[in-house]
């Protein structure tokens, strides 16, 4: 079988290949850290899970339209209204389909007009971009991983789109401790990003506004001054410009079940990653916002692909783990050791016999830090972004120098911090130390620092140390006795489970993201999660210590004696989760909204909806109120419901106008804090469809019958409501009634605020309400919580 249009594509090769950065392998948590994308819709960054991935090769930048267009120029494709086909499949816009698009055609040939040749390219189908894929890996000569029906085979070695996973594994750029808003870092100055109102000279003339791929970089260009927008992997606008294609379908690579459904149109969608210069706040560019390709802009789905592109893939095979050759980065020292990233470029050693800590900036300049600082030895930062201190010649362990955590100890020597903020650490004996504890014994130090236990009490002489990011894991190195242990850490911190794991009498030690530790002997020693030696990196002096940092995490640092070293690796360092990432990941269900009551929303309001009197509401009669409302609301009659429209106090007095209220994170379907009147026909469908159980096209008491026996369902919403407030069980009720169980939920009741809530649900104006005004009230009128 032949694959995808491998005629489609061999060509002249006029332009190289789009370049690549190596991405790692390794784990990370995978989600929303920052419990910002639930602000607008149901969050679907959620759950966070931990995903672990092999090393793969990512475009440096999004596809420009002049290496599109040499694609179009070598594929036997088809040209109709405008429209670019290859077997029957749309693949893109050209300008005569599209006024929106960049891509010219004169019946012969294909070309990138008005000098936009390097910015990204737009109008691209995702069958489009795979095809593109294709056609590049023919070009390379390699595997294509699509065949003709659009199938992916990933053990092929040609280009494809990235996973999900691997976007945003790629778009972090290996920054994981802690985790950040965007690829950069947290910081959402607008210059760092094409997004909307960014300033750039490119926001005026015709859309789309895109800028050059790589725009972004630091320069000045024609007056207007950018930031660095690149991330630690050197990818280039992983922020905004463009969204890029992923190439999973949303509904499969959802965490959350009940966010992996089809768009309104019944259809799953492939995943777009990146944000994009036209519209949402930051662009909707947070490295782990997704996006189903259904939702486009107000106008869904119906909206052009102006702001569409795509960004390759590829496998990496056999990747070697050490990238380059060592350096020597400084010498002189007495004794180096404890090198400690804190995250934010700068690394920091001790000079143990000098009685220092050093700190080299991201630009390599090394400075004294701090004088007299006690021995110190190991570091470590935690993840307020403290300097943790094993201070060996006073006993003790330091927090910046000031506060002490732990004394009285032989010579603390090594730490690490795990997840919940506890501290490990060593606390061996070396030269002339006085003996303080009457052995060399493993210690942790509790979160709250109430209390220091000892853990490993069987050593001769316990050195490095080191955990994995889950906080699950523990390594010590018994430099007296030769060997590597590992150990399970429980709930309280004590350890469990001793295993051998390597044979080395190791100083410091480190581990990589893939989980793959280094230790300190004669050399740097790098063993599999296994303990398997897979790798050596020699040092002009002893090693003593080691740690990532640097741009991606993936600069592996060496205290080596009189030296500190550098070498670039294709591993990415292990960044310890956050407890608050752990509680989201834990927490995520007590977050999600309770879910509404079984009985169908539409039965609730049958009278006010069954225009036709026949005991029913019919599709047609939902859809016909659903489009009177949405036009009687939109005050300003632009097309969409906004927040200060759906903030009306009236609106919730009718059915409809409740309808929208309650029901307004499903019907603002793609979370821009607008409901479009698409939206609003599209979303109502889906839930009408949803009640309609028999599917007969009507909502009625047959619909209520089937969800579930009487009998075995609890009475929930407003039946259950109306009981509470029906204190004297006459069958009505009163206004004082209703203001005591108002005191009862809030302790304290305003008068006249419960007056007015009171009439609100009394329609009658009777003075009492009814069980049926009642269950009609919406969400905080006495009705459903």
């Amino acid at each position: 079988m032949k694959t995808l249009i491998p005629t489609l594509l061999i060509a002249s090769g006029a332009l190289a290949a789009p370049e690549t950065r190596l991405i790692p392998g390794g784990s990370f948590d995978m989600g929303d850290h920052h419990d910002l994308g639930g602000r607008e819709h149901r969050n679907d960054e959620l759950p966070i899970r931990t995903v672990t991935l092999k090393p793969f090769f990512m475009g440096t930048y999004e596809l420009t339209n002049a290496e599109y267009v040499e694609f179009l120029n070598s594929a036997p494709v088809q040209v109709k209204d405008g429209f670019v086909y290859a077997i029957g499949t749309l693949l893109c816009d050209t300008r005569g389909g599209c006024e929106y698009s960049r891509f010219g055609y004169d019946g012969k040939r294909f070309g990138v007009l008005y000098g936009k040749e390097k910015h990204p390219a737009t109008g691209i189908r995702w069958e489009g971009a795979a095809a593109y894929c294709n056609w590049l890996s023919l070009q390379e000569k390699l595997e294509p991983c699509y065949s003709k029906n659009w199938n992916h085979d990933f053990t092929k070695n040609g280009y494809r789109l990235p996973t999900e996973e691997e976007w945003e594994f790629a778009g972090r750029g290996g920054l994981y401790s802690p985790y950040r808003i965007f690829p950069w870092g947290d910081d959402d100055n607008p210059a760092r990003a094409n997004w909307p109102k960014s300033g750039d000279p490119f926001e005026k003339g015709d859309l789309p506004h895109t800028t050059p791929v790589g725009y972004y970089d630091g320069s000045k260009h024609d007056g207007y001054q950018t930031l660095d927008g690149s991330n630690g992997y050197g990818l280039h606008d992983m922020a905004g410009n463009v969204w890029e294609w992923c190439n999973d379908l949303y509904s499969q690579s959802s965490a959350d079940p009940d966010t992996a459904k089809p768009m309104p149109d019944g259809k799953d969608y492939h995943v777009l990653r990146s944000g994009n210069w036209f519209n949402g706040e930051w662009g909707h560019s947070r490295v782990s916002n997704r996006n189903p390709g259904y939702f486009r802009g107000p106008q869904d789905p119906n909206h052009p692909y102006y702001h569409i592109g795509l960004r390759i893939a590829r496998n990496a095979a056999d990747v070697p783990l050490i990238a380059g050759e060592l350096n020597i980065l400084g010498d002189g020292f007495q004794f180096t050791e404890g090198p400690a990233s804190d995250g934010n470029g700068n690394l920091f050693f001790t000079d143990i016999r000098a009685n220092r800590i050093y700190r080299m900036d991201a630009a390599g300049k090394i400075e004294v830090f701090r004088e007299n600082s006690g021995g110190a030895n190991g570091l470590f930062f935690d993840a307020d972004g403290n300097l943790l201190a094993c201070e060996g010649a006073n006993g003790s362990v330091t927090l910046n120098g000031e506060t002490v955590l732990a004394e009285g100890f032989n010579k603390p020597n090594d730490l690490w911090i795990d997840p919940k903020g506890g501290v490990y650490f060593s606390d061996p004996i070396y030269g002339r130390t006085p003996k303080r504890k009457d052995g060399e014994h493993v210690y942790y130090i509790l979160p709250d620092r109430s209390k220091v236990i000892r853990v490993v009490a069987d050593f001769t002489r316990p050195n490095g140390i080191i955990g994995t990011p889950d906080g699950k894991t523990l390594y010590v190195a018994d430099h007296g006795g030769g060997k590597i242990w590992k150990y399970a850490i429980n709930p309280d911190g004590t350890l469990a489970g001793k295993t051998f794991f390597a044979g080395a009498a190791s100083d410091g030690m480190t581990i990589d993201a893939a989980g793959n530790i280094y230790a300190t002997q004669e050399s740097v020693l790098i063993f599999n999660p296994n303990g398997k030696p897979i790798g050596e990196i020699k040092t002009p002096a002893r090693p003593t210590n080691v740690t990532f940092g640097g741009k991606g995490n993936r600069t592996l640092f060496i205290t080596a004696r009189t030296h500190l070293c550098a070498v670039e690796m294709n591993a990415s360092g292990a960044g310890v989760r956050s407890l608050e990432s752990e509680g989201r990941r834990q927490k995520t269900e007590a977050k999600r909204p309770q879910e509404r009551p079984e009985k169908p929303w539409l039965l609730e309001h049958a009278d006010e909806l069954d225009v036709d009197g026949d005991g029913a509401v019919a599709r047609k009669e939902m859809l016909d109120e659903a489009e009177k409302a949405f036009k009687l609301y939109d005050k300003n009659k632009d097309g969409e419901l906004a927040e200060a429209e759906l903030k009306r106090k009236g609106m919730a007095k009718s059915a409809m106008g409740g309808f929208i209220k309650l029901h307004a994170e499903e019907l603002d379907s793609n979370g821009d804090g607008t409901i479009t009147e698409m939206e609003m026909m599209g979303e109502t469908a889906k839930l009408f469809d949803k009640s309609d159980k028999n599917k007969d096209g009507k909502v009625d008491s047959q619909d209520e019958s089937r969800l579930a026996p009487q009998s075995s369902r609890p009475q929930q919403g407003g039946g259950n409501r109306f009981a509470e407030m029906d204190a004297n069980k006459d069958g009505t009720v009163s206004f004082d009634e209703f203001v005591e169980l108002e005191k009862k939920k809030k302790g304290s009741v305003d008068a006249s605020r419960a007056k007015q809530k009171f009439g609100q649900i009394d329609k009658d104006g009777s003075g009492t309400l009814s069980q049926q005004e009642v269950d009609a009230a919406p969400k905080g009128k006495g009705g459903r919580k």
